[in-house]
């Protein structure tokens, strides 16, 4: 049996069976797949990519992609059906960031950021909710990462991704991936005590 993987936050296991149906020749299934994940898939690329339009279109390649993929999908089987569109989504968006030679601010397209998630301790993320003005300087620390930590902390915090799929999207270890991101959340922290955010004004 091809095991799809257990979904620790939004979208479900329920949705991801979607993907195997259709694998197996369900073709209705494509259509609700593509409806469910194709927002979530948007989004990130498009913070990746710091361009919602462009996100859409990752979003939309990730499908097609997906769609020519079923023989080979049905031939190997799925490890993990929600890191496997993560996985071609960030393919996609490093893919046409490199031809286009630039990486554009994700706080001049994103939408007004309600919340964001951060840790005091890699091993204890908290939630901290705050105002839309907070969030925007928020944005904007997360705008002002490097690429790669960038994307440790939209995949961790944002897309809700367990260690064990983020390890399968970046393509290395969970232990690589704990360690990578400690080290962005430290400098995200530090980023937001230079703006005067930290998680006791945010209490």
């Amino acid at each position: 049996a091809v095991f799809l993987g257990e979904d620790a936050g939004r979208g479900g296991v329920m949705s991801l069976t979607l993907l195997q149906e259709w694998i197996d020749g369900d073709d209705g299934a494509f259509e609700a797949l593509y409806r469910e994940w194709h927002p979530r898939l948007a989004r990130f690329a498009g913070a990746l990519l710091g361009s919602a339009t462009e996100g859409e279109d990752v979003a939309q390649e990730t499908f097609l992609r997906l769609s020519r993929s079923r023989p080979q999908l049905r031939a190997r089987g799925v490890g993990n059906g929600r890191a496997l569109l993560y996985a071609i989504a960030r393919r996609l968006a490093y893919t046409r960031s490199a031809y286009q030679h630039r990486w554009r601010s994700v706080g001049a397209q994103a939408e007004e950021v309600k919340s964001v998630l951060l840790s005091t301790a890699a091993s204890s993320p908290e939630e901290l909710f705050m105002a839309a003005e907070v969030g925007v300087r928020i944005q904007r620390a997360v705008d002002e990462l490097p690429g790669p930590q960038r994307e440790l902390i939209l995949l961790r915090h944002r897309e809700s991704l367990t260690y064990d799929e983020m390890a399968q999207v970046l393509s290395c270890s969970p232990g690589q991936v704990k360690a990578r991101l400690h080290y962005a959340r430290k400098v995200l922290r530090a980023r937001l005590a230079d703006l005067g955010i930290t998680p006791e004004s945010l209490a």
